[in-house]
């Protein structure tokens, strides 16, 4: 195989992958519950590979202070990481309302919360928040 050939091959691929992660759900298990992701980006791949590694200090303060009964508001709530993870760690008691003002991480945001079958608990507001 000339070097021409293996090139093609590789980026054949290459595309074949990308087209394939557009239809992509990953689950991720954080801290002993399950997530679920829609993922169509490599950013987004990246976000849930490193869900406990990132900020791990925000998720130990979700299990540390955030209660089951509670009202958690999520600002700048890109696709929903935390929002999530407060909903499956906390259960159908709380309430969860996130802010997100950029369409295209809102639109995976809704996505996110409805893979999860969280629509009862999670309401999303493509809106930018601020004093």
């Amino acid at each position: 195989m000339s070097i021409v050939e293996k090139l093609i091959y590789r980026l054949e691929k290459f595309l074949l992958a990308i087209h394939n992660l557009s239809s992509l759900t990953k689950q991720a298990k954080v801290n002993g519950v399950t997530i679920k992701h829609k993922v169509s980006t490599w950013r987004e791949l990246s976000r849930i590979a490193n869900y406990t590694t990132k900020e791990p200090y925000t998720l130990q303060w979700i299990d540390d202070q955030v209660k089951t009964n509670d009202v958690f508001y999520d600002i700048g709530a890109n696709i929903g990481q935390y929002s999530l993870y407060a909903a499956a760690q906390k259960g159908a008691g709380l309430r969860v309302f996130c802010f997100e003002p950029e369409a295209q991480n809102f639109a995976r945001l809704f996505e996110n919360i409805y893979l999860n079958g969280w629509g009862n608990r999670i309401v999303p507001f493509c809106l930018a928040v601020s004093n």
